[in-house]
């Protein structure tokens, strides 16, 4: 997933509208696996700031998460394991 193009920054390959479609079905799935029913259980949306009745802003928590580990504006092919360990 993060090899899409090269030299892409890691913020521009996550939140291609393919990429967030995939993560919010995965979290959907989690919740409902975790007896949470739908993805609108909190979680994601607490981290985005949004309230738990509506749905998850992916995109915001994708971008939340690489300001937080300062990865926004790393190059994935100028990355190795290491840096994606954290």
């Amino acid at each position: 997933m993060y090899t899409c193009r090269k030299n892409k920054t890691l913020r521009s390959v996550l939140t291609t509208k393919t990429v967030l479609t995939l993560l919010e079905q995965n979290y959907r799935t989690y919740m409902a696996l975790q007896g949470g029913g739908s993805a609108a259980g909190g979680g994601a949306a607490a981290a985005a700031g949004g309230s738990s009745t509506h749905a998850v802003d992916m995109k915001a928590v994708v971008e939340k998460v690489l300001e937080e580990t300062e990865m926004t504006a790393k190059r994935a092919a100028k990355m190795d394991q290491d840096d994606f360990l954290l």
